[in-house]
C-alpha cells in the first residue's frame, strides 16, 4: 500500500482529474486506497483551496474537473506541495486535525485521520491528548473512540477564538481579502484613527467569519455581555464596514457575526496617534479605577503617582484592555519579557494595577497585558526622573591655597556632572546663610558654624569609591539630584546602610520574628518610633512584603520626631520561613520620613536596586555570605550592584 501525506493525496487527485477530466468516485478511492468518504472530504477541502481557479463537481458517483485559470492552478499545486513539506511540524499537525474535524459535523475515523497524516494510531492518539490540553482552555475538546470515530465538541465562538489565537496562519495562509474590498475597509477604518495591528486583526476576524458562515457554521448566539457592544462606537464602525462588505462579499451578516467582528475594534491597542481616538468612548468608571491603582501603589510601595502626569493614552489603554479581557480577545506582546526585565519597578507597579483591574472587572490579566501596562509605568518613571533633575550648586571650602583648592575642585567635577556650578571659599568667607543656599557642601576642614546642610568632609587626596558612597547618601537625604552618568553605578543601598543597621538573622526563627528583632534594635537606637513595629505587622497582614526570590522589603512611615530615611538589612545564609509560604534570606527594612521630605526618586532607585538583586541568584548568594558591615560593603562594590541599573 502506498503511503501518502494528506496533501500529497490531494495533489494526486488533481493529477488524476487533469489526466481523465471525468473519473468515478469509487475508482479514485480505489487508486488511492482510501474510502469514498475520505475522497469526498478531500474534494470538499480541495474546492476551498482552489477557490476560483478550478472546481471539482461530484454528481451521480462521478467527479468532473473544471479549470478556469490554468496558470493559477499550477501555483495552487505548488502551494499544496509546500504544505506537504511542512506537514511534520506540530502546528501543521494541529491545524490539519482541527480543519478536518471542524469541517465535519459527524464522527471522523481515527484510522483515516492517522493515514491522512502519515501517523500511527498511537502517535495520533498522543497528538490528540496534547491538543486537548490546549483546547480545554477554550471549552473545546476532541471526543470519541477509535472504533466510533472522533469529533470536535464546543461552542462555535470558542472555536473561532482558538483558531485566531493559535492556528490562523496555518489555516488561512495566503487567504487574503480581495484588493478592492481591502482598500474599501482601510479607507473606512482610517477615519477612526485605528492603527495597523487593529486593522490586521479586524481582517482576520472578517476572514474567519466569512469562511465559517460559508461552510454552514454561522454564529447564532453569544453571551449576553457582547450585546452591550451595540451601544458602543466600535459597533458603529463595524456597521459601516459590514454595510460596505455585504455587496462585495455577497454575504449578509447577522447581529452575532457583526458583534464578533466588533471585538478587535472594541479591544484595540491604543493607537500612537490620539487625534481620532476620542471617537472611542472610555469606560464609565475608568477614572475611579485609575484612582484606585494610584492609591494601591501608594499604599504598597509608598510611591505617590500624580494622576495629572499619567498620559492620556494610559486611560484609553486600560479601557480598551478591559474590553479585550471581557470579550476574550487576546493581544500578544512580543516585548513583554524584555520590558518586564528592563523595568523591574514598573513591572511591580503593573502587577499591582493588574490586581485592581481583576477585582473591578472580574477578569484575569495575562502577562502579555501586564507587559503593556509596564511600558506605561516605565515611561512615567523615566519622565518623572527627568522632571526631578535640576541644576545644582556646590560649595567647596578649602584651607589650603587656591591652586590646591582648584585641584580638588577638578577631582570632584570629574566625579560629578560637568554642568555643576562649583564655588570656592575660604573659612573666613562662609556663613550659615551662604552654605544653606547651596545644594551640597564639601570641606577639607571642620566647619565651626551651624548649617542645615550636611557637610561632606574630604581630604586633599581622597578615595573616590568611598567618597561616592557618602555623596550618594547625602544626595538622597537632601533631595538633590546631581550625580552624572559617570557615577550612576553607585549603589544607593550600600550608601544608605550603616554598621548599626546591618543584622545577622537568626536561622532558627522565621521571617516575622527576625523582622521584629531588627525593629527592636532600631527602636532602641531611637531611629524609628515605638509604633513602627505595629504598622509593619499591619501592612504584612494586608499584603505580604515578601518579594519572592528570597527577598523581603517591609517598609512604612517613620513617625520618630525629625525622623529620617533609615535602611536596615538582615542577612541569613539559610532560608527562613515566612507566613506567606515564601522563603527569605534578605530582609531590607525601610523607614520613611513622616513628612514627605523625600521625593519618590529615592524609593524608585531603592526599588530598582532591590528588584534587580532579587532577580539574580548570584547576588543573593554573595550578599548572604556577609558576616559584618565591612564585608557587605565590599560585596556590593565587588559585584557592582549599582551597575545593574
Amino acid at each position: 500500500m502506498n503511503n501518502y501525506f494528506a496533501e500529497d493525496r490531494k495533489f494526486l487527485i488533481i493529477k488524476l482529474l487533469q489526466q481523465n477530466n471525468v473519473i468515478a468516485l469509487a475508482e479514485l478511492a480505489q487508486k488511492l486506497n482510501v474510502s469514498t468518504r475520505t475522497i469526498r472530504n478531500d474534494i470538499k477541502l480541495l474546492n476551498e483551496l482552489l477557490e476560483d481557479t478550478a472546481f471539482i463537481e461530484m454528481e451521480q458517483g462521478e467527479c468532473r474537473f473544471y479549470i478556469t485559470d490554468h496558470y493559477e492552478l499550477e501555483e495552487k499545486k505548488i502551494s499544496l506541495e509546500k504544505m506537504q513539506r511542512d506537514f511534520d511540524s506540530p502546528q501543521k499537525r494541529v491545524a490539519y486535525i482541527i480543519k478536518t474535524l471542524m469541517t465535519n459535523d459527524t464522527h471522523y475515523s481515527t484510522e483515516e485521520l492517522a493515514y491522512d497524516m502519515n501517523l500511527g494510531r498511537t502517535t495520533l492518539s498522543n497528538e490528540i491528548k496534547k491538543l486537548n490540553k490546549v483546547l480545554y482552555n477554550y471549552g473545546l475538546s476532541i471526543e470519541g473512540t477509535q472504533s466510533a470515530g472522533i469529533r470536535l465538541k464546543g461552542e462555535e465562538f470558542q472555536l473561532r477564538l482558538f483558531i485566531l489565537e493559535n492556528i490562523y496562519d496555518m489555516l488561512y495562509d495566503g487567504c487574503t481579502i480581495q484588493e478592492d474590498i481591502r482598500d474599501s475597509i482601510i479607507t473606512l477604518l482610517q477615519n477612526y484613527g485605528l492603527e495597523s495591528t487593529t486593522e490586521k486583526n479586524f481582517f482576520q476576524y472578517v476572514v474567519v467569519s466569512a469562511d465559517r458562515m460559508q461552510s454552514g457554521h454561522s454564529l447564532n448566539h453569544m453571551d449576553k455581555k457582547f450585546y452591550a457592544l451595540q451601544q458602543s462606537n466600535a459597533w458603529n464602525i463595524t456597521q459601516t464596514v459590514t454595510n460596505k462588505l455585504r455587496p462585495l462579499l455577497k454575504q449578509d451578516f447577522s447581529i452575532e457575526e457583526k458583534l464578533f467582528m466588533t471585538i478587535p475594534i472594541a479591544g484595540m491597542r491604543t493607537p500612537t496617534d490620539l487625534e481620532n481616538v476620542s471617537k472611542m468612548e472610555l469606560k464609565q468608571n475608568i477614572d475611579e479605577v485609575i484612582e484606585e491603582i494610584i492609591e494601591r501603589i501608594g499604599y504598597e510601595l509608598n510611591l505617590y503617582l500624580k494622576k495629572d502626569n499619567l498620559q492620556q493614552d494610559f486611560y484609553y489603554h486600560i479601557s480598551f484592555m478591559v474590553n479585550r479581557l471581557q470579550f476574550g480577545y487576546m493581544l500578544k506582546n512580543p516585548l513583554a519579557e524584555e520590558i518586564t526585565k528592563k523595568y523591574p519597578l514598573a513591572y511591580k507597579m503593573a502587577k499591582i494595577a493588574a490586581k485592581v483591574i481583576e477585582q473591578y472587572y472580574d477578569v484575569v490579566v495575562p502577562e502579555d497585558e501586564v507587559g503593556y501596562i509596564t511600558a506605561y509605568f516605565g515611561v512615567y518613571i523615566l519622565e518623572y526622573s527627568i522632571v526631578q533633575q535640576k541644576p545644582y550648586r556646590i560649595a567647596l571650602i578649602c584651607s589650603t591655597g587656591r591652586g590646591t583648592a582648584r585641584l580638588i575642585a577638578s577631582q570632584l567635577k570629574k566625579l560629578l556632572d560637568h554642568n555643576a556650578e562649583m564655588d570656592l571659599y575660604s573659612e573666613k568667607q562662609i556663613s550659615s546663610e551662604l552654605l544653606d543656599s547651596y545644594d551640597i557642601v564639601f570641606s577639607t576642614i571642620k566647619i565651626p558654624i551651624e548649617t542645615k546642610k550636611q557637610i561632606i568632609r574630604i581630604k586633599d587626596i581622597f578615595d573616590e569609591k568611598e567618597l561616592l558612597l557618602h555623596i550618594q547618601k547625602v544626595k538622597y537625604l537632601e533631595k538633590v539630584d546631581f550625580l552624572g552618568e559617570e557615577t550612576s553605578g553607585v549603589s544607593l543601598i550600600a550608601a544608605l546602610l550603616e554598621e548599626n543597621t546591618f543584622f545577622l538573622l537568626d536561622e532558627k526563627k522565621g521571617y516575622l520574628d527576625n523582622t521584629k528583632m531588627m525593629i527592636k534594635h532600631l527602636t532602641e537606637q531611637e531611629l524609628v518610633d515605638k509604633q513602627f513595629e505595629q504598622r509593619i505587622l499591619q501592612r504584612e497582614q494586608n499584603s505580604t512584603m515578601v518579594f519572592g526570590h528570597n527577598v523581603a522589603f517591609p517598609h512604612t512611615i517613620n513617625e520618630q520626631k525629625e525622623g529620617k530615611l533609615v535602611l536596615a538589612l538582615g542577612v541569613c545564609s539559610k532560608k527562613l520561613a515566612s507566613e506567606s509560604g515564601e522563603e527569605v534570606q534578605l530582609i531590607f527594612l525601610l523607614a520613611l520620613p513622616k513628612e514627605k521630605e523625600l521625593d519618590d526618586s529615592v524609593l524608585v532607585r531603592i526599588y530598582d536596586e532591590l528588584i534587580s538583586i532579587a532577580q539574580n541568584e548570584e547576588y543573593i548568594a554573595e550578599i548572604t555570605k556577609a558576616e559584618n558591615y565591612k564585608q557587605l560593603v565590599r560585596c556590593f562594590i565587588k559585584l557592582g550592584i549599582g551597575n545593574l541599573l
